[in-house]
């Protein structure tokens, strides 16, 4: 099975089936040598409605798990793409500047320097 595989699989054991202690224990062990978590969402690449009208944005959220101080999600929807970052404040004092060096480094791959 390739990791990506096995490490929801137990998440989703540690998270479902033992009480919270235990949750927390694996999550901090298991996370040890981690400096962040990176997920990417694939949206609609259409425009939608939710009750009659039209969903402008979607704002992404990753609740950063024991041990790990960034979280970044990476989304597209309705043909843009967008992303949201959470900071531990311990590891990176200046989230906007973060933010900043990520939309600069995406600029880069996306012209192709």
């Amino acid at each position: 099975l390739p990791a990506p595989l096995i490490s929801w699989h137990l998440a989703k054991l540690f998270t479902q089936f033992t009480p919270q202690w235990c949750t927390s224990w694996a999550l901090r062990v298991f996370s040890a040598n981690s400096v962040a978590v990176v997920s990417n969402v694939r949206g609609f690449p259409f425009g939608v409605h939710w009750l009659g009208r039209p969903v402008q944005f979607l704002c992404a959220f990753l609740p950063l798990p024991p041990g790990i101080p960034i979280g970044a999600v990476i989304q597209s929807y309705d043909g843009n793409i967008s992303f949201g970052l959470h900071c531990d404040k311990r590891a990176v004092p200046d989230a906007e500047k973060f933010a900043e060096w990520m939309l600069d480094e995406y600029a880069r791959i996306k012209g192709g320097e």
